[in-house]
Order: C-alpha cells, then sequence, then structure tokens
C-alpha cells in the first residue's frame, strides 16, 4: 500500500498546489498518466482524490512515418522536419484527451497534472529536446549528460502543459520520468517503481519489458 500524497489536492472547493490555490473545484481532479512507447501509446485517467483509474486508452504512435526504430526517428528528427514528430504525438493526445472527456463527461481542464513515461528518445522529443546526442557515442541524452557533470541533481523533467501543446488545465504540469542510462529510460525506471524492486532483496528477480526496445533488468 502506497499512502496518496498528491501536489494536487482538493480543500473544500478550491484544487491546490503545494497549498497554493490553482482552481475552483469543477466537480473532478483528474490525473493523467502517460506511456509513451516508441509503438503503442497508453494513456490512463486517473482521480488524484482516490487514487483508483477512470478509462485507459491506446493507440498506434502517430510518428512512425518518421522510422519504426528509435535510430530512424532520431534521424528523421535532425532533418529537415525537425519538431515535426513532437508536433503528431502532441495531436493525437489532444485528441484522446478530448475522446476521454466526451465519453466520461468532464472537462480537459479537470486535468491537473501529467506523468510521461518513455525510452530517452521518446520522452525527450516529447518535451521538445534535442535529441540528436542519443543517436551518437556516448548515446545519452543533453539531460543526462548534464545530471552527470553535476548541472542538474535529477534526469526528470517538468514542464507546463500549455507550453507543450496539451489541451489540459492551464496551470497543469507534465512531468517525465528519469532515465536510467543512455536508451534506457523513465519506462524503465517507472516498471522498477511499480513492482518495488530493490537491490537489497534477498530473491533474484528478472524484469524484461519486451517492446520495440527490450530492456532486461
Amino acid at each position: 500500500d502506497v499512502p496518496l500524497m498528491p501536489a494536487i489536492q482538493r480543500r473544500g472547493n478550491d484544487v491546490m498546489r503545494d497549498g497554493a490555490k490553482i482552481d475552483r473545484y469543477r466537480g473532478h481532479v483528474y490525473g493523467l498518466a502517460i506511456d509513451l512507447g516508441t509503438t503503442t501509446v497508453a494513456a490512463n485517467l486517473f482521480d488524484l482524490e482516490t487514487g483508483s483509474a477512470i478509462a485507459t486508452a491506446a493507440f498506434e504512435n502517430p510518428q512512425r512515418f518518421g522510422g519504426s526504430d528509435i535510430m530512424h526517428r532520431i534521424s528523421y528528427d535532425g532533418g529537415p522536419h525537425g519538431g515535426e514528430l513532437n508536433k503528431v504525438i502532441i495531436n493525437a493526445l489532444n485528441q484522446e484527451i478530448a475522446v476521454l472527456c466526451e465519453n466520461y463527461g468532464f472537462q480537459r481542464r479537470e486535468i491537473y497534472e501529467v506523468v510521461v513515461a518513455g525510452n530517452s528518445t521518446m520522452r525527450d522529443m516529447f518535451f521538445k529536446g534535442d535529441v540528436q546526442p542519443i543517436g551518437q557515442r556516448p548515446y545519452k541524452s543533453p539531460i543526462e549528460l548534464a545530471f552527470l557533470a553535476g548541472e542538474r541533481d535529477s534526469t526528470a523533467l517538468v514542464a507546463q502543459a500549455r507550453k507543450l501543446g496539451l489541451r489540459t488545465h492551464p496551470k497543469c504540469l507534465v512531468h517525465g520520468l528519469p532515465l536510467i542510462a543512455s536508451h534506457v529510460g523513465g519506462d524503465a525506471a517507472a516498471s522498477l517503481l511499480a513492482l518495488d524492486i530493490s537491490p537489497d532483496d534477498d530473491e533474484v528477480t528478472m524484469l524484461v519489458d519486451m517492446g520495440t526496445n527490450t530492456e532486461i533488468v
């Protein structure tokens, strides 16, 4: 059991983030968890007051026209159509958000927090970052390089949803889960967290994420 301690909470008719009011209560306090896979994207809508899952949506990653694998997409993003892969995934997620709103009877402004898990390339591209270094030796994200150089205290990312183009509450924050190293990103980190795998455990455990890229821990 994990105690619920969301940054977003409701106090009476106010929706608060870390003690500061960001909105009036509109009927729901929702969060969106996104698994940004190379081939498939999954989005889970959560009630932040109860921790319960409301809905799940999944669709093929529309970035596939830029290549079926990570290296081809890095190459495509470095060409004359740089930024296009970011735009298509944002547009696809906005369409899914609109469908969820219609199907479950809520407003997009009732989504106050978004968490994104993905490999290093998918995550950094989502946050409009430069992914070219990930495709070249030593195959590391600029975020990881800055962390290793002591310029950052984490490889996690945070951005305002409106600056990314996501149609949620105007003050919604988007959190990119931290990377592990090189191509092993926040999706593997999320799996380890969900399974509560600790290096202090006595038993031997193996985690296999069998996707377009396969990670084994």
